[in-house]
């Protein structure tokens, strides 16, 4: 140790224990290895860490000095707790704190301020995952990063409606542009505090916090993955050869990425475009010219942010439904003059319903073009029946439906015949 009235030196190459004292004006650590506290210390000057560590070893090291400048770091770090008077904004307060391992300093800035003195230690560990997921501003907050944490304490009056926190997350695995920090007060759940500010290798930061838990407040840096905003839904059911498409929504870290996938009942696998598929890597999935054999297949968007964080929708699924057909045809019959008939027909599949549409031709078609049936009742309908005849003419329906792909089957032509009425030739 060297020292003057005003600085105290620990010089020593090796591993050293300080001598206890409230009275140290500035304090230099230029000696390698790490320096032992047994007891509280306070410094009134300037705290320099220039090599080796300070091992608080359960104390505080305390310094009363609250300008911005009184903590000056080439190198080394405080393992345990640093407490540092705070009486500026707009300044970042550096707290050069970590293990024997890693340097995991903690830089705060004050927007707002009542003076006092700002608590800081950094925990290698695991604070838990209680109060996720959650969403902040669009990315879905899923998991923490066990390697450690920050916990901070308002002492001596301090208080602030407003300050940012810079994070040195060296020794950290994985930490990207989107990973993000939160906020847990007094051993409760994480949460959502002010404003994602940058990641910048080796710091994130977070800007516009509110204040201080009683009688802490942690921080972590936590893992974020895509946020899926909209599922894929069922498409209306198609007829054969219809088109359909399936359309996901989803924020996060860009870039995004989309790969669709299908299960047509052996489980999903990837699509690619090609045949009746395009678009399988965008938002959008589309299917042009489906077949029936595909009624019921499932498709569902895996979604990857810049990350290469990965997250799943839910799955839709496929309705396919033949073309109208019919199963059973009207058929004529011979009337009377002045007589009515009744025509039916039987039709299934199309979607999403059947329409129908009567017609009639003098001679079928030949010369007289069909038209809509005139008179009568339930043109529109499965069901026909004339009005009052006084010519023989032809009837038939076409059948239609309104889904996609679907076509028209139009029934055979039944005749109906008109006869004169029975008159007595020989009474």
């Amino acid at each position: 140790i060297s020292g003057t009235s005003n600085t105290v030196d620990y010089t020593r190459n090796g591993n050293q224990s300080m001598i206890t004292s409230a009275n140290y004006r500035h304090l230099t650590i230029s000696g390698s290895g790490t320096k032992t506290l047994s007891s509280d210390i306070t410094a009134s000057g300037i705290l320099t860490l220039s090599s080796g560590n300070i091992n608080c070893s359960g104390n505080a090291l305390i310094l009363t000095n609250s300008a911005v400048g009184a903590v000056s770091r080439t190198a080394g770090t405080i393992i345990g707790e640093l407490q540092r008077a705070i009486g500026s904004i707009g300044s970042e307060y550096l707290f050069p704190v970590g293990t024997a391992a890693n340097y995991n300093a903690a830089k705060i800035t004050f927007n707002t301020l009542t003076a006092g003195t700002l608590s800081l230690e950094y925990f290698a560990g695991d604070l838990g995952n209680a109060g996720l997921p959650l969403n902040d501003a669009g990315y879905t907050i899923y998991d923490r990063y066990t390697t450690g944490y920050w916990t901070l304490k308002a002492l001596s009056g301090l208080s602030t409606t407003d300050y940012n926190i810079n994070l040195n997350y060296n020794g950290f695995t994985g930490v990207y542009e989107g990973s993000r920090v939160l906020r847990r007060d007094n051993g409760g759940s994480l949460f959502k505090d002010g404003t994602h500010g940058s990641v910048v290798n080796p710091e994130i930061t977070r800007t516009g916090l509110t204040g201080f838990g009683a009688p802490f407040t942690d921080f972590a840096i936590c893992k974020s993955e895509p946020t899926i905003i909209t599922h894929p839904s069922d498409p209306s059911p198609i007829c054969a050869g219809g088109n359909a498409s399936f359309e996901v929504e989803a924020s996060g870290f860009p870039s995004l990425s989309y790969q669709w996938q299908q299960n047509t009942g052996s489980g999903f696998s990837n699509l690619g475009n090609g045949g009746i598929y395009s678009g399988v890597t965008t938002a959008i999935l589309t299917l042009t010219g489906a077949t029936t054999g595909m009624d019921g297949y499932l498709y569902r968007c895996v979604v990857t942010d810049g990350g290469s964080k990965s997250v799943t929708s839910n799955s839709a699924s496929l309705t396919v439904v033949p073309d109208p057909n019919i199963t059973s045809q009207p058929t004529g019959a011979t009337i009377c003059n002045g007589g009515t008939h009744s025509l039916s027909v039987t039709a299934a599949d199309g979607t999403p319903s059947l329409d129908f549409q009567w017609q009639e031709s003098d001679d079928n078609g030949a010369t007289d073009p069909w038209t809509s049936a005139v008179g009568g009742s339930g043109s529109t309908t499965d069901s026909y029946t004339t009005p009052a005849l006084a010519a023989s003419l032809y009837y038939r329906v076409v059948i239609s439906a309104t889904g996609n792909g679907c076509t028209t089957v139009t029934s055979n032509a039944a005749a109906v015949t008109v006869v004169a009425d029975p008159t007595i030739t020989a009474q």
